[in-house]
């Protein structure tokens, strides 16, 4: 795990802690349900990205992405 992970981790940890002593079970369950329908959303964009991206690496020669984005 990286350094980036685990704090995100923490904050998340930390806010589902804050959550409940707010407002219960309840609530913390309401930010779960946010939270999927929210990953639902973005991860059909990944996946079309990562697509995209792989299709990309395949059939763009490497000498012009070289060009496009720099070594």
């Amino acid at each position: 795990m990286n350094k980036t992970t685990v704090g995100m981790a923490a904050a998340a940890l930390i806010l589902i802690v804050i959550a409940f002593i707010q407002g219960g079970f309840s609530m913390v369950s309401r930010g779960f349900i946010i939270a999927g329908e929210k990953f639902i959303g973005i991860f059909l964009i990944l996946i079309i990205a990562f697509i995209v991206a792989g299709f990309v690496s395949i059939l763009v020669p490497q000498k012009l992405v070289s060009r496009w984005l720099g070594k």
